[in-house]
């Protein structure tokens, strides 16, 4: 058993690490510890792991400082990282983007124009889709890990990581991702990084 001290800038409790899982920590490295549990012990919070607790890396080497006397919590992150996931599903689809703000267009059925969404512009279909950079694979993703299920958006720049054009090995290939960490924008739920894990 090994104790120690742990805190997010606002409290600092005591945690408990038991038995196998005390070789697994190691210094300056960012973790994710589940299914511990909390007790309190001599008017003390304190935290235990237990035979249902496990730990994953989020990353690999770290620096992290909490000034407790001026913190007042944590700040608002623009990304955060879904560890481990279980890609549950996955959607490949092609979209048609503005030739000027780039953002997506909707194609009017039988008039071979398409309009966008955000600056009124038209075009025909034809012209975007001649146009370099304007027809933008992305792959839909439902994803789910222990903080529940999460619906995701990769797009081609980060799908282009791959090298995969054949829409069939590209689902494989996703499908197929062991031990990845997508680190995805907060707000539109875009997954702007997918890294192996290094251990």
């Amino acid at each position: 058993m090994r104790e120690g001290l742990i805190s997010d800038g606002t409290r600092t409790v005591k945690m408990t690490i038991w038995g196998d899982m005390i070789d697994m920590i190691r210094e300056d490295h960012l973790i994710q510890i589940t299914s511990a549990s909390s007790r309190i012990y001599n008017e003390e919070l304190i935290i235990s792991t237990n035979f249902s607790s496990s730990i994953c890396y989020l990353t690999e080497t770290i620096n992290i400082e909490f000034d407790e006397v001026t913190s007042t919590g944590a700040p608002q992150k623009e990304d955060f990282i879904v560890c481990c996931p279980n890609i549950e599903s996955i959607k490949i689809n092609t979209r048609l983007g503005c030739k000027i703000c780039k953002n997506k267009v909707t194609v009017m059925p039988g008039t071979g124009l398409c309009v966008c969404g955000t600056c009124k512009r038209e075009f025909t279909v034809k012209s975007i889709e001649e146009t370099p950079g304007c027809s933008q694979k992305f792959a839909v993703l439902d994803l789910k890990n222990f903080d529940g299920a999460l619906t995701v958006t990769i797009f081609e720049d980060v799908l282009r990581n791959f090298g995969e054009e054949d829409e069939t090995r590209l689902k494989n290939k996703i499908l197929n991702l062991k031990n990845h960490d997508f680190l995805v924008l907060k707000k539109k739920k875009v997954v702007t990084e997918i890294k192996e894990h290094e251990n």
